[in-house]
């Protein structure tokens, strides 16, 4: 194994032409990274020196710009006789951590709040970021794993108890082939927030009127669609307009 070098002289090193561009963004989260628990130091950059005698950055790219904006030594290892082709390869063969992978690696060091995302998912089934919206309330977040924290080590559980009521009721709908669906999961979640709306009533209309529950592309048009079912034949004084009820809840 090569030795792991260390510096703050950053003029040298050099990025590899050829390589991938490097993302600001993934920079500024490799930031906030750092400055939580700087590991800078386990994982080095890799780098193939010159003729000239500079560094070329052959893998670490964001690593090397965070940590130069940061002021921390940039910590690297040598490689010889390497080439952009080799790095290509190299990145093209490499798996993306899912989700998944950050919640059973947060689980597997004790993480509790991660042990019960874990557990919620094995339990109901769910999509891991669907599961952690409805444990950690984010309902009204259109993002991913990262929006929530389940990537970065900081996701945290809010309310298991309603996340489990939603869970449940959904199971109930399993006839429904979109029941997990993270759009129709959300649209339901936000309407069991409403005191307008009665999770049983809809059931009992549902059961006459089942093909009306189609797929839909967004959670509003979940919440349309199921507003026509939950008033089908009710008294006009017994109307509620569900789509107007839910809005209420993203002014609060």
């Amino acid at each position: 194994m090569n030795k792991v070098q260390s510096t703050t002289n950053y003029s040298r090193f050099k990025l590899m032409e050829g390589n991938r561009s490097v993302n600001p963004e993934r920079v500024k989260k490799l930031v906030k990274s750092i400055q939580r628990k700087n590991m800078l130091a386990q994982y080095p950059i890799v780098v193939s020196k010159n003729c000239d005698g500079r560094f070329y950055i052959v893998d670490g790219q964001g690593r090397y710009h965070a940590a130069m904006a940061l002021g921390l030594p940039i910590h690297f290892v040598e490689a010889k006789n390497i080439t952009i082709e080799d790095v290509a390869i190299t990145n093209s063969a490499q798996r993306k951590w899912t989700p998944k992978d950050y919640i059973d690696s947060f689980a597997s060091l004790g993480n509790k709040e991660y042990v019960t995302l874990s557990e919620f998912i094995k339990e109901f089934g769910f999509p891991p970021t669907t599961a952690a919206s409805l444990l950690s309330g984010a309902l009204w977040s259109n993002g991913g794993g990262e929006s929530i924290g389940v990537t970065d080590g900081t996701f945290t559980v809010k309310d298991e108890a309603f996340a489990r009521r939603v869970a449940s009721a959904l199971t109930s709908l399993h006839s429904f082939p979109q029941y997990k669906e993270r759009c129709f999961v959300i649209a339901i979640a936000r309407l069991m927030q409403s005191r307008k709306f009665s999770f049983s009533r809809f059931v009992s209309k549902l059961e006459h009127q089942q093909t009306r529950l189609v797929k839909c592309a967004t959670w509003i048009q979940y919440v349309e669609v199921i507003e026509g079912i939950y008033n089908w034949k009710a008294r006009a004084d017994d109307m509620v307009s569900l789509v107007i009820e839910v809005k209420k809840l993203l002014t609060r």
